[in-house]
């Protein structure tokens, strides 16, 4: 019988991208989201900061040249309005004074402004935590019967049922079932963990597998995730020792200056030289450090808010510059130097099936899989054209899903044929091989039976190929399963399975790093699919550039 067309696309047949696109656009939203609060920063509020900062007792504690600035400022407008105070140190017209005034003022606005928009990024950019945490609708249990509501107006000891593919509303306990919770978005880890009764779950993450009813436990911000923001926002931004030396450094310098001016100002004054007072604070501004003192607070901010851009939250400048002193750094494996999620890599038969047959029933098991592991499957399965037949019936069987319980997914179905009908084309075949083996014998008188069941044989080639006909014209119900190795070798028939060749092989697999999944059909293990978490694009490239700055770097 002639197999299916290997160059079929079953992703035109299939889903193929629908989660992919759906995780990019929460992406985008999430960016999007950023930056429309990050302009939103861009108001008054932010002029009305600034001005505040201008409170010489702001000044004088955290920036000392500007504090140094701020006061020229005052001794300049003081003239400006009493232009007339001293003829000795007083010598120029009102409008220079007045413009003066405003150039210091400004000098010294512009400092606060800097601090002030850094300060309102690194709130945005924190803020922006929250969008985690979404307000979804969630099915609230009323006296056994669930009624949707918003997850705002949920309130602790109220109980909702959380469906596979939804985010939990809020932090709370599971009462009820079990599952597994993709916590990456919260904990960094990559690998969905399972979650029974009693153990607690966090609002925003999302479960993905069966259902759980969940007892809510935290109030309306007070959750995990306000608690995480809350500690990065109110967290004390103490100044790093960098910071410190500078600005002492600066106060010296100001110091040193202010004695040059003052001394200048009074040898005039001895001389008889008249000195305006005015050009001798421009000229004291000009010689202080303003810009490195004007923008150091700014800059300290700044950094802290650039790496979050990268994803990577720091509580203060001092963290950062420690870590600019590291020469070790440690990496973890998943999600670090992976890309964090498994793909097949190859299949694993056991004795008496092949590749290929291993191939056929694991691309039958994932066709309904929407995981990227399932994905992987049928695309690796395609890349090496082992399409098993009957795809009609494989596509439209029942779906059996993913489950804590189960721990296995896969179909099954009956077929609605009972007898092997041959088609025009099938009955043509037969004749094709009827004809190739009068030929050998016509040809060759040596050949036996033997060798004409082995030349059938290798035509056919797949012993799962011809099974999988067999049964689509049988009324035998057919379930094919993919999952966990004790799982399935638990449900295994024990009549056609080498238990021990089966742990073997699999444990041979994850002392290489690798994961493995069994498959089978109707209870038959037919083999093994290697799962394997990929390298990240570059990342070698990326480690030799870490160790070429001296850092070595360890894995665990």
């Amino acid at each position: 019988m002639k197999k299916p067309n290997n160059n079929i696309k079953l992703k035109d047949l299939i889903w193929r991208t629908k989660q992919y696109n759906n995780n990019n656009n929460e992406k985008n939203g999430n960016n999007k989201t950023f930056y429309a609060k990050l302009t939103n920063t861009m108001n008054t509020a932010i002029l009305v900061d600034s001005v505040k900062k201008l409170n010489p007792k702001y000044l004088a504690k955290n920036n000392p040249v500007m504090f140094t600035v701020e006061l020229g400022f005052f001794l300049v407008l003081f003239i400006s309005i009493f232009p007339n105070v001293s003829e000795t140190f007083v010598n120029q017209n009102q409008i220079f004074y007045v413009e003066t005034a405003i150039i210091l003022i400004l000098t010294v606005w512009f400092a606060t402004f800097s601090e002030s928009l850094s300060e309102s990024q690194a709130k945005a950019r924190v803020d922006s935590l929250r969008n985690l945490e979404k307000e979804v609708s969630a099915h609230k249990l009323v006296h056994g019967k669930e009624s949707s509501v918003i997850s705002s107006s949920l309130k602790p000891g109220d109980e909702v049922r959380v469906y596979a593919g939804e985010s939990i509303p809020r932090d709370g306990l599971v009462i009820e079932g079990k599952t597994f919770v993709d916590e990456s978005m919260m904990t960094g880890e990559t690998n969905p963990i399972f979650k029974e009764k009693d153990d607690h779950v966090i609002g925003g993450t999302r479960i993905t597998s069966d259902s759980i009813i969940v007892e809510i436990t935290a109030e309306a911000g007070k959750s995990f995730l306000d608690h995480m923001v809350g500690m990065i926002k109110n967290a004390t931004r103490p100044k790093t020792q960098n910071e410190i030396a500078l600005t002492i450094l600066l106060a010296g310098l100001s110091i040193i200056f202010i004695t040059v001016i003052g001394a200048l100002l009074f040898l005039g004054y001895f001389v008889g030289y008249k000195v305006d007072i005015a050009s001798l604070v421009a000229l004291l501004v000009a010689l202080m450090p303003t810009t490195i003192g004007g923008l150091l607070p700014a800059i300290g901010v700044a950094g802290i808010t650039r790496i979050g851009k990268d994803n990577i939250i720091a509580k203060s400048g001092k963290g950062i510059e420690a870590a600019g002193d590291c020469d070790v750094l440690i990496l973890d494996k998943t999600g670090t130097i992976t890309e964090g999620s498994r793909s097949a890599v190859s299949f694993i038969p056991v004795k008496g099936y092949t590749e290929e047959d291993v191939g056929e029933i694991a691309f039958a098991a994932s066709v309904h899989d929407t995981t990227h592991e399932g994905k992987s499957i049928v695309d690796l399965a395609e890349e090496k054209k082992y399409l098993p037949p009957i795809l009609e019936q494989i596509i439209t069987a029942k779906s059996i899903d993913f489950s804590a319980e189960t721990k296995v997914s896969g179909i099954e179905f009956i077929s609605n044929k009972k007898r092997c009908n041959l088609n025009k084309e099938q009955e043509e075949e037969f004749r094709d091989i009827a004809k190739t083996i009068q030929e050998k014998i016509r040809i060759d008188d040596s050949v036996s039976v033997d060798s004409i069941e082995k030349a059938i044989d290798d035509w056919s080639k797949s012993k799962i190929h011809n099974m999988l006909l067999q049964l689509a014209y049988s009324d035998k119900p057919v379930k094919i399963l993919k999952g966990a190795v004790d799982v399935i070798l638990e449900a295994s028939n024990p009549q056609t399975t080498n238990k021990a060749e089966i742990k073997w092989k699999a444990q041979e697999i994850s002392q290489q790093g690798a994961t493995p999944i069994a498959v089978s059909i109707n209870n038959i293990i037919i083999g093994l699919v290697v799962l394997k978490d990929n390298l990240k694009e570059n990342i070698r490239r990326k480690l030799e550039e870490v160790l070429a700055t001296g850092i070595t770097t360890i894995m665990i």
